[in-house]
């Protein structure tokens, strides 16, 4: 997370395109090439530079690192980077490199340091009307002229926080990012900080340091620079992934938390703790710093302070400047690297600058890109909470991850009730669909012809048991004992025990007449009707009277023609029958046909009942329509 590179074409036949990372601490353009085989070289996977098309120098190429080295011949090839093209860049074809971590995506560096610091400008000087020379890669970008040179002499540098896309990864060239810089003026510029009779580093004067601990600001002492200056010095480089200080600095700081260093000289904080400070340079505003940005998980509920002493004093870095701001203090501003001094609007006068004059007047220019408060609420969010940053620049982050909590739980216990509510509703509806599907069923023969009373229903009823039995069903008797606007659903006793007494009185007539040949079927049947309707007291005496041919008053003559004359009332089925799936139409009252047990050659002492009070024996069957049970809401089913 701590090299950012930017991708660049190089070669003129056939480029290639190669990664490198973006040093604002060095000067120099190398590259890893076919050439070497060192380890480090080996973990690009074979993505190495090819110096086929290049031109030797004779000159070669060495520098050395905090941690490790680089060495190899100083070719020129073409190189381009963002559109900008260098027919003729200096850069060094690395044959061997030891420490650096090199992968596929990082095989070298592009120096961004000031042009006088250049180790292969000073290796091949340039000479009087020479196209090659050894020019530093901002030198000769800057230096383009006419169309193609960028708008304004600046490079800028912005680089993203790992987690959050609030300020992208940026190199600018002659031009700023509107996203992070509406307003040009709002860039603070100061000059350089010399080193000798020349300036080589972005290097500027620290002026204040504070750490700010539960709300109260620490000032932090400051000792004069090593240099012998009054402020200590600060070189900005985006090539260290820490920020490295004098040691007694680096003590300031941490002992403002009560912290020390560990046994192995690094400083070690938990990670719930913020080190929240500033720095101010030079004239500037004070810079805050993001505090996820000075500390580093290493173990559980363990970081790794991201502020840590310089070497020795034998290394270079400790006898040139008192801090080396790295990637931890670059993420926090927007830098610009300017080769000429702006107006106070942030404009430049000259779009480009001499290549063998560049650095010769350069400016620095900072925009704090850090909300102090802001900043506090992300590293609660990431470090006390354990949750991401969001990844959107415009995410509302003011929520404090508590409630942003209570709210996801409520809408969960919600959503929860919503569903058992839906699976409430959902059941209710079939039940009450059930339910009213289950009373059409009952009722919808009773209600389809909107019968006005009870007598021309029973007048219907009547009419139906004459045409669909044989057997001259008591129909009328048991419709008059249904109670009125039941639509014919008398009690199942009440049924049982009237169709039993009805057969007992027609077995009775059958026997009076079974000796008087004169009558014959028909005319039995009226005679034992008579006699049934005559022991029923409170009946209309002409209740059981022939119907007469003519049409019926009710609307059902249409449904239920009357028989044509000469036409037997035994001949032919039931007029009713319906599958599982349809409504009653009417009740039914018919009954199947039945025959007397002395005409089937079957003793009377054989004779049985079923629950019904309908004869039971061999060669016959039960001849009442089944009577539904309140279970199956009085419903008449089929034979």
């Amino acid at each position: 997370d701590s090299v950012y590179t930017i991708p660049i074409l190089v070669g003129s036949s056939s480029p290639q395109n190669l990664s490198l990372q973006v040093d604002t601490g060095s000067s120099d353009l190398w590259l890893a090439s076919a050439a070497c085989g060192s380890s480090s070289c080996q973990q690009t996977g074979g993505n190495l530079y090819d110096p086929a098309s290049a031109t030797a120098s004779q000159q070669t190429f060495t520098i050395t690192y905090e941690e490790g080295s680089v060495s190899g011949p100083i070719v020129w090839d073409e190189v381009e980077v963002g559109g900008y093209t260098i027919t003729q860049q200096a850069l060094a074809a690395a044959s061997q490199v030891n420490d650096e971590p090199l992968e596929s995506s990082f095989v070298g560096v592009l120096g961004l340091a000031l042009p006088p610091n250049s180790i292969i400008a000073e290796s091949v000087p340039s000479s009087a009307g020479g196209t090659r020379t050894g020019a530093a890669f901002a030198a000769n970008l800057l230096g383009l002229s006419g169309s193609s040179a960028p708008s304004s002499p600046f490079l800028s540098l912005a680089l993203e926080r790992p987690g959050s896309s609030a300020v992208p990864s940026i190199l600018g060239v002659g031009r700023h990012p509107e996203e992070l810089v509406p307003n040009p003026a709002a860039v603070q510029y100061d000059t350089l900080t010399a080193d000798g009779q020349s300036m080589l580093f972005w290097k500027t004067s620290v002026r204040a340091i504070t750490v700010y601990v539960g709300g109260q600001a620490h000032p932090i002492p400051l000792p004069r620079s090593v240099g012998g200056g009054m402020y200590p010095t600060a070189v900005l480089d985006s090539g260290v992934p820490v920020i490295l200080a004098t040691l007694q600095i680096a003590n300031s700081i941490y002992g403002a938390l009560g912290i020390g260093p560990g046994s192995d000289g690094n400083y070690y904080i938990p990670c719930t703790t913020p080190l929240n400070m500033t720095i101010s340079l030079d004239s500037r505003s004070e810079i805050p710093l993001h505090p996820l940005d000075l500390t580093y998980p290493v173990s559980s509920g363990s970081c790794t302070g991201m502020i840590q002493p310089m070497p020795s004093a034998s290394n270079s870095e400790a006898s040139i400047t008192d801090l080396v701001l790295g990637v931890p203090f670059l993420r926090n501003t927007y830098t610009v690297m300017a080769y000429a001094p702006p107006d106070s609007s942030g404009s430049f006068a000259d779009s480009h600058v001499s290549t063998s004059t560049a650095g010769s007047n350069p400016r620095l220019g900072l925009l704090s890109l850090t909300n102090a408060t802001l900043a506090m609420e992300e590293f609660d969010q990431v470090r006390v909470h354990n949750q991401p940053l969001s990844p959107s620049p415009n995410a509302d982050t003011s929520t404090p991850p508590a409630s942003k909590h209570m709210s996801i739980g409520l809408d969960i216990l919600i959503g929860l009730l919503g569903l058992l509510a839906l699976c409430f509703a959902l059941f209710g509806a079939r039940w009450a669909f059930g339910r009213r599907r289950r009373r059409r069923q009952t009722y919808a023969g009773a209600h389809m012809y909107s019968m006005d009373d009870v007598a021309k229903s029973q007048e219907v009823a009547y009419r139906l048991a004459r045409r669909a039995s044989d057997n001259d069903v008591d129909a009328a008797t048991l419709v008059n004992l249904s109670p009125p606007g039941t639509g014919f659903d008398p009690a199942e006793d009440t049924l049982r025990t009237h169709r039993f007494d009805a057969y007992k009185r027609r077995m009775a007539a059958e026997e009076r007449a079974s000796d008087d040949t004169e009558f014959g079927f028909g005319a039995r049947a009226q005679k034992i009707l008579g006699a049934e309707y005559e022991e029923d007291e409170g009946a209309p005496t002409d209740a059981y009277a022939p119907l007469p041919p003519a049409e019926p008053e009710t609307p059902m003559s249409a449904t239920f023609p009357l028989r044509p004359p000469g036409v037997d009332a035994r001949e032919g089925g039931s007029m009713h029958g319906r599958t599982l799936s349809e409504g009653v139409g009417m009740p039914l009252l018919a009954r199947a046909r039945s025959q007397d047990v002395a005409d089937l050659g079957m003793p009377r002492s054989a004779r049985a009942y079923d629950e019904f009070g309908a004869m039971v024996g061999e060669g016959s069957r039960s001849s009442m329509a089944g009577v539904g049970t309140p279970r199956r809401g009085g419903r008449v089913s089929g034979d």
